[in-house]
């Protein structure tokens, strides 16, 4: 699927508003497998509700039935592969980014983006397309990690975007975190860019 800019919830499709605390989305911890509460939500449609958690608890075989009918919609102001970044469901994530890449919500941000922002370094390599997209101020992935001082996501996405003005963001940020400076700047002298 090629990159097409996709700006929110399109008008030929369902979009249900976050509301106050009506209802809560549950999902699974990983790292723990207990219930971890998240942002209060308003809530679905009960059959929306059901495929929303599909993707938060990574079940692989109801994810490969829902992509069929519902690919690129958005629910809540994210798409399928949006939440798994969200989320850190690696093979949820994979299933979605052959299908649902390089769509933004309306703030610009994307699935790639998201990640970045949650620290799950393990989506990166599968959101390429995603690569020197820019959210409504401009700035791209490379410029997140920079924002969230991560090395690691700066590291990985340094070669792929460097045509951002990364720069301008490292020496504005530097004093926020010395030693994150310090990092970037030997890792970008190493890389022929």
């Amino acid at each position: 699927m090629g990159c097409g800019l996709i700006t929110g919830p399109r008008e030929d499709e369902d979009h249900y508003k976050v509301g106050d605390d009506d209802a809560q989305e549950i999902i699974l911890n990983q790292q723990h497998q207990e219930p971890k509460v998240i942002k209060p939500i308003k809530a679905l449609k009960p059959e929306d509700q059901e495929k929303y958690l599909f993707i938060m608890n990574n079940d692989i075989p109801q994810i490969q039935e829902l992509l069929k009918e519902y690919a690129c919609k958005y629910y809540q102001g994210q798409t399928g592969l949006m939440l798994c970044a969200q989320n850190k469901t690696l093979d949820s994530l994979i299933l979605f980014a052959q299908h649902e890449q390089c769509l933004q919500q309306s703030d610009g941000m994307t699935a790639l983006m998201i990640a970045v922002k949650n620290k799950f370094i393990d989506a990166i390599p599968h959101l390429k397309k995603e690569y020197n997209l820019t959210d409504d101020e401009n700035r791209t992935a490379l410029i997140w990690s920079i924002l969230l001082q991560d090395i690691d996501s700066f590291k990985m996405l340094f070669e792929h975007e460097v045509i951002c003005d990364w720069k301008t963001y490292l020496e504005k940020y530097k004093d926020k975190n010395p030693q994150f400076y310090q990092l970037a700047q030997e890792y970008a002298s190493k890389v022929k860019y």
